[in-house]
């Protein structure tokens, strides 16, 4: 009996030694902190400490900290680093890293959010013409569906318009499958509001919210309804400071459709999945 509990500690202590070994970058961090939290931050301070000088550094971090979220070695919110991974994206374009090897660098995490800010310096930078060029371009299915959807969100940002003008926006830009993301990237725009600091009217000052009356223009049976209603669940859910769930839902419920209720409580789901450190990579 002594033998076999010997083995079980010896055993437990070699795989714990082999955790720390294969995610040294942020168990560096956590005794750094004293601090078990991913969201804290000093955890997050000390992940972004290198985005600009060694974005694949922070890239490796990120990957390493979310694998422990997922088995329970460190708790938190992962949605804290969203803008972490669009500040990443940002510094890879500023380095010069070519689109189409992306996907080799961006750790896929919280909804491609390197990408989308990679795509988002990009239009910064060069403007609307020649990021459409850009998510024209051959490349993979997942930098594609990133640039479409970055693209919806920069031309909300940057312009004044309701949701009906910049789904022709999307239509004339992008095509085949290519025009939901789009369309998503515009409605995440309206679903947060001028409270950060956009051009359309504030989700806190209206019941229902401004983003809701605007899915109520599509046709009840249309995909725009549909991914309007994907996009309130997903967007309001974005981040570890976003509204009660409880109030989240609500909104889904709204919907006059049954498969827009479901996508947008479903939408809620992976926001929450997201917060434990999961990705969700299209294909």
């Amino acid at each position: 009996m002594k033998k076999l509990f010997i083995l079980c500690v010896s055993t437990f202590m070699l795989v714990f030694l082999l955790v720390i070994i294969f995610n040294k970058n942020a168990f560096a961090i956590v005794f750094k902190c004293r601090s078990f939290n991913s969201s804290s931050s000093c955890f997050i301070e000390n992940v972004e400490a290198d985005v600009y000088q060694n974005p694949n550094k922070v890239a490796t971090t990120l990957l390493q900290a979310a694998r422990l979220k997922r088995i329970g070695l460190i708790g938190g919110d992962f949605r804290a680093f969203s803008l972490t991974l669009h500040r990443l994206g940002s510094a890879f374009y500023d380095k010069k890293y070519s689109y189409d090897t992306l996907a080799n660098h961006c750790p896929a995490l919280v909804k491609d959010g390197c990408i989308h800010g990679y795509v988002m310096q990009y239009y910064a930078v060069n403007g609307f013409d020649q990021t459409k060029n850009l998510c024209e371009s051959d490349v993979s299915y997942r930098l594609q569906v990133g640039c479409y959807h970055a693209i919806g969100h920069s031309y909300a940002e940057n312009t004044l318009g309701n949701i009906n003008y910049y789904q022709n926006t999307c239509k004339q830009i992008a095509t085949g499958d290519m025009y939901i993301p789009c369309l998503s990237g515009v409605i995440h725009e309206f679903s947060r509001g001028s409270s950060n600091s956009h051009n359309h009217e504030s989700y806190y000052e209206s019941t229902p919210t401004y983003a809701e009356l605007e899915c109520n223009q599509f046709e009840s049976s249309s995909v725009e309804y549909f991914t309007c209603y994907a996009g309130i669940g997903s967007f309001r859910q974005y981040d570890q400071n976003s509204e009660d769930i409880k109030h989240t839902k609500e909104l889904c419920l709204m919907a006059q459709n049954s498969n827009a209720k479901d996508v947008c409580i479903s939408m809620i789901r992976e926001r929450v999945a997201i917060s434990h450190g999961y990705a969700f990579i299209p294909r």
